[in-house]
């Protein structure tokens, strides 16, 4: 299964939209097993595209996600529609809904091969649902709960191939998940560290955690500190004594340390968003970090500044994106330029080929 699509747009202004269009119609490209990055000037909005595709989980999983709340546009007083296509068992599906700016619901509908399989309007409590064949008026009033996950939820009889269709459709939105390595970095630094601190050592992964580091040539020995019951601690074992682990690193460790959770529990995840995942690290190594992303199921997007990442030896054509005022777009449908991957990608980046504001 994968997400090919993304659109986000007002009701009543259609220029603020956002599309992302990550892979072809049918699942075909090489970013699936590898990873898309998108880069773009500060401001322009990659990290409230990773937010807003993150609006689904809200609503159809029981995890808190903080719901996207619209911030940096006009119309505040406006409803707003999402829509994600995925790809799954050679057939189309598309989710969407229509919410406003509190999160209230209202309607949604469940598309199947462009055909309509579940239907609810939450403002007249009227919907369809072809799972079972019939016209729904259920109240869902007071609860802003999205009829589709009522139905996944309330295991009604469904027909066996739509059956095995929603099923890996709510495990995909289930693990889906977006990470703002910034804001994670400059977050409540004492509780983010007791956790980071506290799952590590829980899961026994102190001496996992130390050779990730020695992968990327930070040398040293990581060791759990004798101490407290209540309060776990990493440190670096110098000279036969302990050293706080946090008060040695440099920022670019802090970030692989932040990663290493994420990148040791991959396999967890169907989709990825993870902006400015290379925030302090140095060119080799963000080469090194996006190698460790990729080969995997898991659907990856990173954000970066980086440009040094703009390689056909790292990653295809099709996997690069640009995020203008406009929108985002693929550099392949950002230039009329034919792309090859003999070019020069980075150059031609640097030099503005990519941002003639087509959107995809």
């Amino acid at each position: 299964m994968v997400l090919t699509s993304f659109n986000m747009f007002f009701l009543n202004n259609e220029h603020e939209k956002i599309t992302f269009r990550l892979v072809g119609e049918y699942g075909g490209s090489s970013c699936v097993k590898a990873a898309s990055l998108i880069f773009g000037e500060n401001g322009t909005g990659k990290t409230m595209l990773g937010r807003a595709m993150m609006d689904i989980v809200s609503y159809l999983t029981d995890r808190h996600v903080h719901r996207y709340h619209l911030e940096g546009f006009n119309n505040f007083d406006c409803s707003v529609s999402f829509a994600y296509t995925f790809f799954l068992l050679s057939c189309r599906v598309e989710y969407r809904y229509t919410r406003v700016m509190s999160g209230m619901m209202m309607e949604e509908e469940l598309l199947i091969d462009d055909r309509v399989i579940v239907s609810y309007n939450h403002t007249t409590h009227y919907g369809f649902d072809e799972l079972k064949e019939e016209t729904v008026i259920r109240n869902l009033e007071g609860r802003n709960m999205s009829f589709l996950k009522y139905i996944m939820r309330n295991n009604f009889h469904i027909n066996g191939r739509y059956n095995e269709i929603l099923s890996r459709f709510g495990s995909y939105v289930e693990g889906m998940s977006f990470f703002e390595i910034p804001e994670i970095l400059h977050a409540d630094e004492p509780t983010h560290r007791k956790k980071w601190t506290k799952k590590i050592i829980d899961q026994g992964r102190v001496k996992s955690f130390e050779q990730f580091l020695h992968n990327f040539n930070v040398k040293g020995i990581v060791t759990e500190t004798n101490g407290r019951i209540d309060e776990p601690k990493i440190s670096w074992k110098i000279n036969n004594k302990q050293v706080d682990f946090f008060s040695m690193a440099s920022s670019s460790t802090v970030t692989l340390a932040t990663l290493y959770p994420i990148i040791s529990e991959i396999q967890k995840y169907s989709f990825l968003y993870i902006d400015n995942f290379d925030v302090y690290l140095s060119p080799l190594i963000a080469r090194q970090i996006l190698h460790e992303f990729m080969g995997g199921s898991t659907q990856i997007v990173l954000t970066t500044h980086n440009t040094s990442l703009i390689d056909t030896a790292l990653l295809k054509p099709e996997c690069y994106f640009t995020f203008t005022s406009a929108g985002v777009s693929a550099f392949s449908s950002s230039t009329s330029k034919e792309l090859r991957e003999e070019h020069n990608l980075e150059k031609l980046y640097r030099a503005g080929h990519f941002n003639n504001n087509n959107i995809l």
